[in-house]
């Protein structure tokens, strides 16, 4: 009751003649959203466009940018109720991102009439990402036996397709689901992006108003089991610079283009072994066994080789990397032992530093790739449950 109340009363007693003829497009909770608000966030957002929005597309865009407009006063009431502050200088390097090469009065400037409109996007921007970091990101979590489960269930030890993707992307809530009107609008544009694949940058602009517009829609290279089974379907059906038809998951609605194809190296999956050790060169074995046994732990040899220009270190390499013959003898060698023999007719001491079991920098960056995917596929479906479970206990009431 309270709310209609406060609803009714900025209806009938606005504060001025301007604030009564300036339509309120939504209400959200005790908060409203005027028709003014929504044009100029409208214009700022066609600004950024790298293209003109169709005619035909208007309509869907403009209930898009509403529809963000009603989450940044949903995240701003939240961040009131829980007494979180925005540092101005998230808001400031939120507004520098934009033109990282301007000053940020020049980027005020050149926003001329809108810079009170841009402040405020870049305001609810740093403001929702700090709602992220405190609420959101803390609780997600990605183990290393996840990630080893996941690369070992999704690749084996095969040759894998890698795509790189961007894509067009309408999320649906699962409590609301999409419209009719919305899926078919969407059917239309991936009929019209086929006949026509220089228009997709346009379109995924058009549908992700937040981002940067230079590089809307990007997504990045994807490996085999990394996208929604689905998507990954249409991607294999697809030629390279060409659209896939409309897919949905349980995400939402997608429409990718398939920028580049490339055939991944084959992964290993189990660590290797590597061996670290020390070259010492002198003028007879006698000597180098005297050097050998005097050298009562690995620390002390590693010493050593950096004073001496006669030591060389080997860093950590794979027995495959080796010679056979000095592989065969370092094999049974624990760290702290060494092979004294001749090589080209000198003397030589081969000393083991250290042994360990890794996994190959390619894998490592792989493993790092996957991990970073898990964790970022995650921090966004929780971030659409945060905002879907605001919703719920929101009253929300859209006028267009």
């Amino acid at each position: 009751m309270q709310r209609i109340f406060i609803v009714l009363s900025i209806l009938l007693f606005g504060a001025t003649s301007q604030a009564v003829e300036d339509r309120i497009v939504a209400v959200v909770n005790d908060a409203v959203i005027t028709e003014q608000q929504l044009d100029q966030r409208f214009q700022l957002v066609l600004r950024g466009m790298p293209q003109r929005v169709p005619p035909a597309q208007l309509k869907l865009f403009y209930t898009q940018v509403l529809n963000q407009l009603v989450d940044e006063e949903l995240q701003r009431q939240f961040a009131e109720k829980t007494e979180m502050k925005v540092p101005a200088g998230m808001v400031s390097l939120t507004l520098q991102s934009l033109a990282p090469q301007q000053s940020l009065g020049s980027i005020m400037a050149q926003a001329g009439p809108m810079a009170p409109t841009l402040q405020a996007q870049a305001t609810a921007q740093a403001r929702w990402r700090r709602i992220m970091q405190r609420y959101i990101v803390p609780g997600v979590n990605v183990s290393n036996a996840e990630v080893d489960r996941l690369i070992k269930n999704l690749l084996g030890n095969q040759q894998q397709t890698e795509w790189e993707v961007a894509q067009i992307f309408i999320p649906v809530d699962e409590a609301t689901g999409v419209t009719p009107e919305t899926e078919k609008r969407l059917a239309e544009i991936a009929a019209e992006v086929k006949a026509d694949p220089s228009k997709f940058e346009q379109y995924a602009a058009t549908f992700n108003p937040q981002a940067n517009q230079q590089n809307a829609g990007y997504l990045g290279w994807f490996g085999s089991g990394e996208l929604f089974p689905e998507l990954e379907h249409e991607l294999t059906m697809t030629e390279v610079g060409k659209p896939t038809p409309l897919v949905r998951t349980q995400a939402g609605l997608h429409i990718a283009l398939v920028i580049n194809r490339r055939e991944r190296e084959v992964v290993v999956l189990e660590p290797q072994e590597q061996w670290r050790y020390l070259t010492f060169k002198g003028e007879s074995q006698r000597e180098l066994r005297r050097t050998l046994k005097d050298l009562d732990r690995p620390s002390a040899a590693l010493n050593l080789a950096r004073k001496s220009a006669d030591v060389s270190d080997s860093q950590w390499v794979s027995p495959s990397e080796l010679d056979k013959k000095l592989a065969k003898q370092l094999k049974s060698k624990k760290a702290g032992e060494g092979v004294v023999t001749t090589v080209d007719g000198e003397a030589t001491l081969y000393y083991v530093y250290g042994k360990r079991s890794q996994f190959p920098a390619k894998t490592e960056q792989y493993r790092e790739r996957v991990r970073e995917r898990l964790m970022n596929n995650r921090v966004e479906l929780e971030a659409r449950r945060f905002m879907r479970d605001l919703r719920r206990v929101a009253y929300v009431e859209l006028r267009i």
